[in-house]
Parts: C-alpha cells; sequence; structure tokens
C-alpha cells in the first residue's frame, strides 16, 4: 500500500488563507464537479518550522480513522511540483464555532487570546463546557459515544502521535439553525511525530544508549503548548477519559490498533516525502506513547 500525491496545480482558488494561518496556505476547490467542497492546501514550505508537516498530517489522520475517531480527510497534494497536503473542510454546509468561542464565558477563569498555558484552559473545561451545551457527537458518529467520549478521544490521539498542538482554535462546533451543535471532527495534526526533528536527532535518539536523549525520553517530555499546567500529552488524555468514564473505551481502541498497522501507516507514506529515520523515529514514538497511554488508561 502506498498513499496516492493529488496533484491539485489546476484546482480552483476559492479564497484567502484562514486568518492567523502559516503562509502560502489556500482553500481550494476540485474543478468541474458540481458540488464545491473546498479543501485547505497546506505547502511543505522548505525550513525547520515546516520539516516534514506534510506526511505527519497524513499519518496523524490515518491513526485517527484506526482508533475510530472522525477526522478531516486529508491527502498528499503536489501543487505546481511542490509538495503539501490537503485537508477537507470539516464544515460544509454548517459554520465552525472554534474552541475559545466555545469556552469564552462558560469556563471560570478562561484566558481567551492567550498564546500558550491559556488560563483556565484545561481537559476538564472543554467537556464541562460540552456537556453544558448539550454538544452531540461529530456526524456519523455511533450513537453511543457522546462528544465529551469523542473530544477525550481527540487526547488519546494527540498523546499516541505526540500531537502537541490542540489549541483552543483546534477543535470546534459544527452550527446549523435547525439543529443542536455537534463537535466537529478533529482537524490539523501536523504538529506530530517528530515532523520538525532533523534525521541527524532522529538517528542519535533511535541509537543512543544515554537514557535522556531516547526515543523513550523524548515521548515522556512530550506536552501541549497550549493547556494549563505542564501535563503530559498522557496526563491530559488521561484526565479526559476519566472525567468522561471513557478509559475502558479508548483503552479497548488502543489494544484494536495494533503497532503492525501503526507501522503499515508509516510505510505508505512515499519515500520521497519521509526518509527511513523519520519512519522508525514515527513507528518508534507511537509504540512508545501507545505503551504509555495504555498503563495510564488501566489505573484510570
Amino acid at each position: 500500500m502506498s498513499f496516492d500525491e493529488l496533484d491539485i496545480t489546476r484546482w480552483d482558488d476559492v479564497g484567502d488563507e484562514p486568518a492567523g494561518s502559516k503562509q502560502g496556505k489556500r482553500w481550494l476547490a476540485e474543478p468541474h464537479l458540481t458540488e464545491r467542497r473546498r479543501w485547505l492546501f497546506k505547502p511543505n514550505v522548505p525550513g525547520k518550522a515546516y520539516r516534514g508537516d506534510d506526511w505527519s498530517e497524513k499519518l496523524a489522520g490515518e491513526v485517527a480513522k484506526l482508533l475510530g475517531l472522525p477526522c478531516a480527510r486529508t491527502e498528499l497534494a503536489l501543487r505546481e511540483g511542490g509538495f503539501g497536503v490537503i485537508s477537507r473542510d470539516v464544515a460544509e454546509a454548517r459554520s465552525l464555532a472554534m474552541g475559545n468561542e466555545v469556552l469564552a464565558g462558560r469556563v471560570p477563569g478562561y484566558g481567551r487570546g492567550a498564546r500558550n498555558r491559556i488560563p483556565g484552559y484545561t481537559p476538564e473545561g472543554v467537556l464541562e463546557a460540552l456537556d453544558g451545551l448539550d454538544v452531540g457527537p461529530p456526524p456519523g458518529s455511533s450513537s453511543v459515544v457522546s462528544a465529551p467520549a469523542t473530544f477525550a478521544g481527540y487526547l488519546v490521539l494527540d498523546a499516541l502521535v505526540a500531537n502537541m498542538d490542540r489549541h483552543d482554535e483546534n477543535w470546534g462546533l459544527l452550527l446549523a439553525p435547525s439543529d443542536k451543535p455537534v463537535l466537529a471532527p478533529s482537524f490539523d495534526h501536523a504538529s506530530s511525530l517528530g515532523f520538525q526533528l532533523s534525521d541527524e536527532e532522529r538517528e542519535d535518539r533511535l541509537t543512543t544508549s544515554d537514557r535522556g536523549r531516547t526515543v523513550e525520553a523524548y515521548a515522556a517530555r512530550g506536552r501541549s503548548r497550549h493547556f494549563e499546567g505542564r501535563a503530559t500529552l498522557v496526563e491530559l488524555a488521561g484526565r479526559a477519559c476519566r472525567l468522561s468514564g471513557t478509559a475502558a473505551h479508548w483503552r479497548a481502541a488502543l489494544e484494536a490498533t495494533l503497532l503492525q498497522q501503526l507501522g503499515d501507516l508509516a510505510t505508505a507514506i512515499p519515500a520521497r516525502r519521509m526518509s527511513p529515520s523519520a519512519r522508525r523515529f514515527a513507528v518508534r514514538l507511537m509504540a512508545v506513547n501507545r505503551g504509555r497511554l495504555l498503563d495510564e488508561l488501566t489505573h484510570s
């Protein structure tokens, strides 16, 4: 299996880049279709800040599917010969209210507008806000999985793939005049799997005998830049699972997500996008985090 790379050079430009986004993002639409489906194109711009964020977004989205989580459809893309990734618009016919709009005025002490370690931005605050607004699960979800349970699953995914960028505008609610709000599918997972590391650092961590430099050490230091406090990604996931009563559910989902499957997904990224070192590091990182999560959820 190998993931396709879509040439989107001739796709129609249908909107400016989202406010506050990195340079080069554009809304595009597939040409010659009656249904104008929008996709956000994110170019892989050379430089440390963008290294590997095309394959990391694609791979993290495929891992989400293994866990049974609703997420934005992503595809590897080529535009005028340059690498990137496209992400399907999760809102489509609805409007999207970002997390900061959901939490403002509902979570005591919430510091809307803060960039890092956002005051009041906690798993507990998010889940309580979803409960208080009677938010439904994302479209297509199982009827037995609630919005709080699904958000807990998003944090399990973040911990598994080491996504440190689940800020308060990196999730949201879908709104429609005639329906109650529902949680949007998960989106924007590019800051995952050590995408920004050089191959030299990956190889060093994979082979070193220095315990402070191993993949395990890298995983143990994985923290969100945005949630209040200094909890690890695994601890954040555990707290959300306990509060939503879903520790057993997500533990079972992790147990069903086999290491071989994770390896197969990494292997499906084309070799010209993902180096052998990046592949080995990503698979090892997910294996380590899977074990840490299973331990955390077993004792929840």
